[in-house]
């Protein structure tokens, strides 16, 4: 089918969702009731269709997109067709002239094989086995690379208010070892953050690293074990270009990157002051008695890259705001519109991994509040909606967006990220991770009440979920953020866990699923209500006093005196 057919079979497909009767799965959940929350009926809501939401899902996970791979015709049609409802919703452009944000990618690939990595000991040298032992790096603009110097042990590789990793030791021009999870004791969005490698090798370049590599600990082998990351290694990685050709590296500073396995590490703390078998035994304890120290080898690492070039896109539409002293700052509400494409299968399976729930979910939600916000009085703030490229491949088009946006950086006052809601039950909680770290929290928690929806904590911090969506590329920008995930009251943990289980990242996510439409209403109710009352507060969103995230990346704080009269303020008015 060519993408002209698509497009118009596309809009064809809105117009008849948004026309004909009511289904089941419109006027009843397929599962766990009618979508109902303190006197909010999702089926009578007389701004947001289910409809709506069937139709942008019905088309964005239909097989004939292949899966929206970023980089493939697949997801060129699906940035078309977001395009599309933009511009029939009456959205103003947001990239110049039109809609698409030119996205440059570079795909590059470490060869595994060809990969070196040797530990100098004693006049000697020993060779760790690939796939084994280790795994290399890769390296987005050289398609060598080649780093020898002595090791040290740097913990957990953390430098926080609380805690230095690196205090007692000197990285510079060092290759430094660092464990592969976070310090025990801290929050989860914020051990999401310092599990992160990228956070492991940004702060090992400003304490003048030359190499990293990581040990494999026990936590960290919770959710992917060394094995599961071999099978995957060499399979490729994705950044975006620059306009000098110089693809985007978070830590250009270093000339070296490996993981270890248990036993690679084991050998490479042979002979230390402390064993590896040791410090992990510690780090499982607590973790409080983990202190670096230099050990007494030097190592040698190689990796050879392959890089190869595509395009993408970002899709961008904007509601102007309507007072005139705030309408140059923006929120911006965000789903990323890729997915995984087509598997590689040999037993004649499906291939397609459709991507219904993550993210065509998402993007529809959005597509439904940009819908109704172009229809509704504009608020007094700017609102932006973008449908991002390459989430999959690591929050990429975020991270593009982030550093080439379309108006002054510090114009953006807030993002709300919709990504992967389950609607596979009426949800009556939500998780907003970010919300606790910024004054997005009460105002998010005063506008889900509008419609009977509560917040709850992180359910799931072992999979460090606040890093893994394109809302943490904004809060790296100092930027308050947000990321609201459907919620584990009633039957919803059952229902996301048996997902995660059994259709997450595989081709059974796709339009057999019973899928709940009126929840996507609500959902998309619940992140209208976030983003308008965000828009027309009389203040801009700010991180809370001596926040990590706020500090560490230079964004608006707010007065510890003020906070303290707010909090009195708030209790007396409890009393």
């Amino acid at each position: 089918m060519t993408r002209a057919i698509l497009i118009a079979a596309a809009l064809l497909l809105a117009a008849c969702g948004a026309d004909s009767e009511k289904t089941d799965g419109e006027t009843a959940g397929a599962r766990g009731g009618d979508a109902q929350s303190a006197g909010y009926d999702a089926a009578n809501d007389p701004l947001f269709d289910a409809r709506n939401i069937r139709a942008h899902i019905g088309f964005l996970a239909s097989d004939e997109l292949e899966g929206r791979e970023a980089g493939t015709r697949g997801y060129d049609i699906a940035a078309e067709y977001v395009a599309s409802q933009f511009a029939q919703a009456g959205l103003k452009p947001g990239a110049g002239e039109g809609y698409m944000q030119p996205v440059a990618l570079r795909r590059y690939t470490s060869d595994v094989e060809a990969a070196g990595f040797a530990i100098l000991r004693d006049g000697g040298e020993e060779t760790l086995d690939a796939r084994v032992e280790f795994l290399p790096g890769d390296d987005p603009n050289r398609t060598e690379t080649l780093v020898e110097a002595p090791v040290v042990f740097a913990g957990y590789g953390a430098v926080t208010e609380q805690r230095n990793d690196y205090a007692g030791i000197d990285a510079e021009g060092k290759i430094v070892a660092v464990i592969g999870a976070a310090p025990p004791g801290v929050d989860s969005s914020l051990a999401a953050h310092l599990t992160s490698s990228t956070t492991k090798a940004e702060t090992a370049v400003e304490q003048g690293a030359a190499g990293m590599i990581v040990l494999m600990a026990p936590e960290g082998q919770r959710r992917f074990s060394f094995e599961t990351l071999a099978r995957f290694a060499g399979r490729g990685s994705i950044t975006w270009i620059g306009p000098d050709g110089t693809a985007y590296e978070a830590a250009p500073g270093l000339d070296g990157q490996a993981v270890l396995s248990e036993a690679g590490a084991a050998r490479l703390f042979e002979g230390a002051e402390r064993s590896y078998e040791d410090i992990m035994a510690a780090s499982e304890a607590g973790g409080a008695d983990i202190a670096g120290f230099d050990l007494p080898v030097s190592v040698r690492m190689s990796a050879v890259n392959e890089h190869s070039d595509l395009a993408s896109e970002n899709v961008i539409g904007v509601v102007e705001g309507s007072d005139p002293a705030l309408k140059d700052e923006y929120v911006v509400l965000t789903a990323h519109l890729d997915h995984i494409g087509i598997s590689e299968r040999v037993d004649g399976g499906d291939k397609i991994n459709n991507g219904a729930m993550d993210n065509a979910s998402g993007a529809a939600a959005m597509l439904e509040v940009a819908r109704v916000t172009a229809l509704e009085a504009a608020p007094r703030r700017s609102l932006m909606f973008i449908a991002l490229t390459a989430e999959e491949k690591g929050l990429v088009g975020a991270e593009y967006y982030v550093n080439n946006p379309t108006v002054p950086k510090e114009s953006i006052i807030a993002n709300i990220n919709l990504d992967m809601p389950v609607l596979l039950y009426d949800f009556t909680d939500v998780i907003a991770f970010g919300a606790d770290h910024s004054t997005l929290g009460p105002l998010t928690e005063s506008a889900l009440a509008e419609i009977g929806v509560t917040l709850t904590p992180d359910p799931l911090p072992d999979q460090n979920l606040f890093t893994r969506s394109d809302h943490y590329r904004f809060v790296q920008q100092g930027i308050p953020s947000l990321f609201l995930m459907t919620g584990f009251e009633g039957e919803g943990e059952t229902e996301f866990r048996g997902f995660l289980a059994t259709n997450y990242h595989r081709p059974g996510d796709d339009l057999s699923q019973p899928l709940n439409y009126l929840a996507g209403a609500k959902f998309a109710r619940a992140n209208y209500e976030i983003m308008t009352e965000v828009a027309n507060a009389d203040e801009r969103p700010v991180w809370n006093a001596g926040d990590y995230f706020g500090t560490r990346y230079g964004g608006p704080m707010a007065d510890a005196a003020d906070e303290a009269g707010n909090a009195s303020g708030a209790n007396e008015a409890a009393n």
